[in-house]
């Protein structure tokens, strides 16, 4: 690819204040990835056990 850096060299020309900023918002979405599997999975398990879905592994032949 013509052009390609990689981000870390990019990231070598950020200012301190926009370094700290990428800290924040990336524990910012940490945090919500967090949040979403955790309420992701009461909402799986009420998928599996309301709706027979093939190839869930349950199913006997």
């Amino acid at each position: 690819m013509s052009g390609h850096r990689p981000f870390s060299d990019l990231m070598k020309h950020w200012t301190p204040e926009r370094g700290a900023r990428s800290d924040v918002r990336q524990a910012e979405l940490a945090a919500e990835l967090v949040s979403l599997e955790q309420s992701s999975g009461g909402l799986r398990d009420q998928l599996q056990s309301a709706l027979p879905l093939r190839g869930s592994g349950s199913e006997t032949n």
